[in-house]
């Protein structure tokens, strides 16, 4: 085997992986997004589950963050260094962003929500195997890899999924409670 085929046949190896983590990471941001998606099905669309948020409040939520992470990636991937929009805090960034869709349907936060999922999906499959193992910039100001940002991302929303699945046992506790007074 020559050196050139050698070096392309060693790269391919070193990718193999990375495009098994991209996978996985897919995978898990589908999963999580699935999952709390059957939760919020299973809540009113008008209770609060978050003190002031509604479910339009906390997918205006979730969409700021993959947005943010994705403007992050996407500037990893060209060799610039992302801006950083949680640097007030992050709850100043999530009022903000809840702020920017406030006058949004249901329908339209929802859409929003779905394209911001899929733009995340797609700037992590941009990013060129060189760039998984450099520090990134995380848009609250962390520095972290590709694989650990995304799954920051996972994780903030299984988080989620986990206070409302509590919720869901809650209010199926006081609707009992309401009907046995009855």
């Amino acid at each position: 085997m020559d050196r050139n085929k050698l070096i392309i046949s060693q790269k391919r190896r070193n990718w193999q992986p990375i495009m098994e983590s991209i996978g996985e990471l897919i995978r898990e941001l589908d999963e999580s997004r699935e999952n709390t998606q059957t939760l919020l099905n299973g809540i009113d669309p008008a209770v609060e589950l978050y003190k002031g948020w509604t479910i339009r409040h906390f997918l205006a939520h979730l969409t700021g963050w993959d947005e943010a992470v994705t403007t992050s990636l996407r500037a990893h991937t060209t060799g610039n260094e992302p801006g950083t929009p949680a640097y007030r805090g992050v709850e100043y960034y999530n009022e903000q962003s809840v702020a920017e869709r406030i006058a949004l349907t249901y329908r339209q936060i929802l859409v929003e929500c779905d394209m911001a999922r899929d733009h995340l999906k797609a700037a992590i499959r941009a990013v060129p195997e060189a760039k998984w193992q450099e520090p990134i910039l995380a848009p609250w100001a962390q520095t972290l890899t590709v694989r650990q940002l995304v799954r920051v991302i996972v994780n903030h929303e299984r988080q989620h999924a986990n206070e409302l699945r509590d919720l869901i046992v809650s209010l199926a506790g006081q609707a009992h409670n309401q009907s046995t007074r009855t």
